[in-house]
């Protein structure tokens, strides 16, 4: 299980995947997907620091140990 931090983190990186835009014309917000790109990386590590990566790594490490057999 993850911890709570650990899911404000995740939470907050597909949160930055969020592009609102206004049409004025409509006066409506539209919801779009952005491609994730590096800036999102330096957003999470100014604001977290470099938790995110480490629980990432220890998470994702023990998978690559299990034998495909």
């Amino acid at each position: 299980m993850l911890d709570n931090q650990t899911k404000e983190m995740l939470l907050y990186h597909e949160l930055l995947h969020v592009d609102p835009n206004f049409k004025s014309k409509t006066q409506e917000w539209k919801m779009n997907i952005r491609k994730p790109d590096f800036s999102d990386f330096y957003a999470i590590n100014d604001k977290y620091g470099n938790e995110l990566y480490k629980t990432i790594q220890a998470t994702i490490s023990p998978l690559y140990d299990l034998d495909s057999k």
